[in-house]
């Protein structure tokens, strides 16, 4: 069995490698030129009138994404 000493220095060297890990991918992720289509689902309820007002301000546009809402039944 690990001691406690032993535990936080196994802990510490995986969350390390995992902090490190992380900051490689950067270089290798490669955007997509395509624009797609995401659907939004929303009730007719006013807490989902933030992703309305966003539309109408073109938040959505100045990503790059094509936003289309979809009204739940």
């Amino acid at each position: 069995m690990l001691s406690r000493r032993d535990f936080m220095k196994v802990s510490m060297a995986v969350a390390g490698a995992a902090a490190v890990g992380g900051t490689f991918a950067g270089p290798f992720v490669q955007k997509s030129l395509a624009k797609e289509e995401i659907k939004v689902g929303y009730l007719k309820a006013t807490h989902h009138a933030p992703l309305f007002v966003a539309l109408e301000q073109g938040f959505y546009k100045d990503e790059g994404l094509e936003v289309k809402p979809v009204l739940f039944s």
